[in-house]
């Protein structure tokens, strides 16, 4: 995915962690029985421990890490649910996030296996042996008493995975598109400097935008020490445009102009033309 995408991906999954390790300390303070049972210190362990280390961990790594945290997440929201009434918890809500996630980045096939964790926890928590009860009996559970649920984790994790894809596909075509610029531009570069004449592009401010090679190897400089000066100051060392400078009769007839010039700075006589480039709006540029 891209990168820009992912990093802000990144900052919200680490103040949400920040946000759910809060929540389950609030939990374990209020709701659950003294002495802290032991699996529950350990899931407040793990959250600061977890989210600390996304707080520091790269973008590259935190993407390749999502698959290898949504099972460990789920496992986390189970046993919090254990404690704060089962399927009947206000916090059961928690399992969207990583189903939001796996669909996300995961696609389809992400969403599919999340959504048959979070099932496998809802059913632990029923009480209900996955063992002795077939495949018919399991699904009218969940049409009679988790349908709402059911029909929420279905729609987000279609939902998540369609944005998902269309995201990737839609970021392969941009990055397509800049690689095919960049060899066009790099090509064009390459051309322009090929060329043994002089040639510049001007602004209509008189600047230099652009310089091949030829130019700065006359004027004994580098490309980059040319380009935004003036090109009266570049080309004929004066403070002002020269009288019949063809490119100021350009900019006032829109066409193109040539004179003959003998130029002490270059050491030569010139014949210098100007050539106008137009936007799409037809205007002098």
């Amino acid at each position: 995915m891209n990168q820009g995408f992912v990093e802000k991906i990144k900052g919200f999954v680490v103040w949400y962690g920040w946000l759910l390790t809060i929540l389950i300390l609030s939990s374990i303070l209020t709701i659950t029985p003294q002495p802290l049972p032991l699996d529950l210190s350990l899931i407040l362990l793990g959250g600061f421990g977890a989210t600390t280390l996304l707080t520091v961990m790269s973008v590259r790594w935190f993407e390749k890490a999502i698959p290898l945290s949504i099972p460990a997440y789920i496992g986390s929201i189970h046993i919090l649910l254990l404690y704060t009434g089962g399927v009947d918890s206000p916090y059961q809500y928690l399992y969207l996030f990583p189903l939001i996630l796996a669909s996300l980045f995961l696609g389809y096939g992400g969403g599919i296996a999340t959504c048959s964790l979070i099932a496998v926890s809802h059913l632990i928590l029923k009480s209900i042996d996955l063992t002795d009860l077939p495949i018919y009996l399991l699904s009218q559970h969940f049409i009679r008493e988790a349908l709402p649920f059911l029909t929420l984790a279905i729609l987000l994790a279609m939902i998540s995975a369609f944005i998902g894809e269309t995201l990737r596909k839609e970021w392969s075509k941009l990055h397509h598109l800049f690689v095919q610029v960049e060899r066009a531009k790099k090509e064009w570069e390459a051309s322009f400097d090929a060329i043994k004449d002089m040639i510049s592009i001007h602004s209509p401010e008189y600047r230099v935008i652009r310089a091949n090679r030829a130019v700065a190897k006359r004027l004994g400089t580098g490309v980059e020490s040319i380009t935004g000066k003036e090109c009266y100051a570049v080309y004929h060392g004066t403070d002002s445009p020269i009288p019949n400078c063809p490119l100021l009769r350009t900019l006032e007839t829109g066409e193109a102009e040539t004179i003959e010039i003998e130029e002490p700075l270059l050491n030569g006589t010139f014949e210098i033309t100007t050539y106008p480039i137009f936007d799409e709006r037809g205007r002098l540029q």
